[in-house]
């Protein structure tokens, strides 16, 4: 679990680099319509970035995403966070997208307690 935390840790350094509201919005859309399916079916809804400052959460986009899967099949929507720190959006539904190897049950599960943590401390 600590490694997991620890993983996530540098998601929650946020930092803007200059960057103004929308587009960092729009990058954070971008790169959690990448990790579904099909990309250009990205729906999303109750899109907002964390607008605090002085905090490390500066900058951070929290959303839910919908789509297709390269199946075609519904994707329901899900939750992403998105940290300008490394320009790329964490999307709840698919852990295994983040986790591979020996014991994957277990890091599938790591991976998920560490990206409700996240969820709450940066999108709550």
């Amino acid at each position: 679990m600590r490694r997991a935390i620890a993983f996530f840790s540098m998601f929650l350094a946020a930092c803007t680099g200059g960057a103004s509201d929308a587009e960092l919005i729009a990058k954070a859309k971008n790169s959690a319509a990448d990790q579904i399916g099909i990309p250009s079916t990205a729906v999303f809804r109750n899109v907002r970035m964390s607008t605090e400052e002085g905090s490390d959460l500066l900058g951070t986009v929290c959303g839910e995403v919908s789509g297709q899967s390269v199946d075609g099949l519904a994707i329901g929507f899900t939750r992403f966070v998105y940290t300008p720190a490394i320009e790329q959006a964490v999307v709840a539904f698919d852990p295994r997208a983040y986790v591979d190897g020996a014991n994957t049950d277990k890091r599938v599960g790591e991976f998920r307690a560490a990206f409700e943590e996240m969820w709450t401390e940066s999108c709550a």
